[in-house]
């Protein structure tokens, strides 16, 4: 099993698989253990039951963590998955309306309509004209088709401008709003936040090695 530890996308060295004789340790609550053999390393971690993972290099010593290796990538993985499933592509919807809808059917298609965008969907309403009601499709349009789009205006906004399909429908897609993001950490993704977590253990690694004085 192999993942990401940062945003460079380099798949890391792990136990064995680190290239040197000798590495800086940061222990898995983010203690410092200093140098020692890659071997001493491996046991130590071996014992904590723990992985040994290169997360940079000090002076050209790779500096490594403890820590589960196959946990982290699990939740990788997992939050890869999540995040995936929430950009899926959003499906459209379509709502049909008539000129002479009644107040309850409309207010029933109207709360559907605010399902469908929040739920991110596109959204098609046609407005459907029958017999002598193909003679007034611009009042019908006018009271029900953009009062409709009115009505979801606080959540969706136009995608395509009003268009008259042949003599005997209208119709207007919307487009969900997209929300202003919470600039708070706890607004992040999951992947996010693990990413962020695997840069701060590189970075507290090379910190702690650029300021050590012989």
């Amino acid at each position: 099993m192999s993942c990401l530890l940062n945003k460079k996308r380099i798949t890391p060295e792990v136990n064995a698989g680190i290239r040197a004789s000798n590495v800086i340790v940061i222990g898995e609550n983010n203690e410092k253990l200093g140098t020692m053999s890659k071997n001493d390393a491996i046991q130590y971690a071996s014992d904590l039951e723990l992985d040994l993972v290169k997360m940079s290099e000090s002076n050209g010593i790779p500096v490594c963590r403890i820590l589960d290796y196959k946990k982290r990538c699990f939740q990788q993985k997992k939050a890869k998955a999540e995040l995936k499933k929430k950009n899926k592509s959003a499906e459209m919807k379509e709502i049909q309306l008539r000129p002479k809808i009644d107040t309850n059917d409309y207010q029933t298609k109207l709360s559907k309509a605010k399902k469908f965008l929040s739920s991110g969907n596109k959204l098609k309403l046609v407005l459907k004209f029958r017999g002598r009601e193909k003679a007034h499709t611009t009042q019908a349009i006018q009271n029900v088709l953009n009062g409709f789009v009115n009505d979801l205006s606080d959540i969706s906004k136009l995608d395509t401008q009003q268009s008259q399909e042949a003599n005997n429908r209208a119709s207007v897609i919307l487009t969900p709003v997209v929300q202003k993001p919470i600039t708070s950490k706890s607004s992040k993704s999951s992947l996010e936040n693990i990413n962020e977590s695997f840069e701060s253990d590189l970075n507290i690694s090379a910190n702690k090695n650029d300021g050590k004085k012989d």
